[in-house]
């Protein structure tokens, strides 16, 4: 496949989106699902996604923005996206750092993070730029569109919602607890998932974002799941040497089913007849 041309201004970037996808190798595995790269922008930094959609069917499917772990774009967030596609939905893999990164090292995976935490306006404009990508990529209903993130990526996904974004609604899985400003418009619903016993995400934080969102208007809810510390939904936690991560199943499949139901309500068109 050829590289896009260089010079952005001779095409409109959503043309270029729609020519890559419809060119871009599928990868043979998993047979139910099309994958391929979804390269966007946020001002001069080239940001990969990774975009993946049912095969049967013509869509439009609903879209789900999905904000990885602070790991990046890893086994995990494709297993996750994986999951999500497969119930009827368009995803992509949100590039939060530039250049599609990924990391095992937990001193990286920190630094990438922690740069954009300490930038609140480069977050809020990085994760505006996935959702962006994502509505303007064919087979999509942009209309229709959700976001999922995951640890760091949760955090990212609130921000999302705090800074007015114009989307259904943003489900975050054990993410930090940024706090609202008076001045925020949430359109969507939230929809949080906790570890009671979380030390990242103590009960007097969570009571303390409570009260804020409840201040803003927000629609929101949240699942605490007792036993569960952070990083509960992802079965490689309490292997990379934090003593705070430790894997739930049990909480991480109730937390993925109540998405299910979430997604489902928010952005799945109801069936003639029904």
């Amino acid at each position: 496949m050829k590289a896009p041309p260089k010079r952005r201004n001779r095409w409109p970037e959503a043309l270029a989106t729609a020519v890559l996808l419809a060119v871009a190798p599928i990868h043979a595995s998993p047979p139910d699902l099309q994958s391929a790269p979804l390269p966007y922008h946020d001002g001069e930094t080239v940001l990969k996604g990774y975009h993946l959609r049912p095969k049967a069917g013509e869509g439009p499917w609903p879209g789900v923005v999905l904000f990885p772990e602070w790991w990046g774009q890893n086994a995990y967030a494709k297993r996750r996206a994986r999951q999500i596609a497969r119930q009827g939905y368009a995803v992509l893999i949100a590039d939060l750092y530039g250049g599609g990164r990924s990391t095992q090292r937990r001193e990286l995976a920190e630094k990438w993070s922690s740069a954009l935490y300490r930038s609140p306006e480069k977050l809020r404009r990085r994760a505006r730029a996935g959702l962006d990508a994502l509505s303007r990529a064919p087979h999509v209903a942009g209309e229709r569109i959700a976001a999922v993130g995951y640890g760091f990526g949760g955090s990212v996904a609130l921000e999302l919602a705090y800074d007015g974004a114009e989307i259904a609604g943003v489900a975050a899985f054990h993410s930090g607890l940024p706090m609202p400003t008076d001045e925020a418009t949430i359109r969507g619903r939230l929809l949080l998932f906790q570890g009671a016993d979380n030390p990242l995400a103590p009960l007097g934080e969570i009571a303390k974002l409570a009260r804020k969102l409840r201040a803003a208007g927000a629609s929101w809810e949240m699942h605490l799941y007792g036993g569960a510390g952070h990083a509960f939904a992802n079965p490689a936690s309490g292997h990379d040497g934090r003593e705070v991560t430790s894997y739930a199943p049990k909480a991480a499949q109730r937390a993925h089913a109540a998405l299910e139901g979430f997604l489902e309500r928010l952005i799945k068109p109801i069936p003639e007849g029904r």
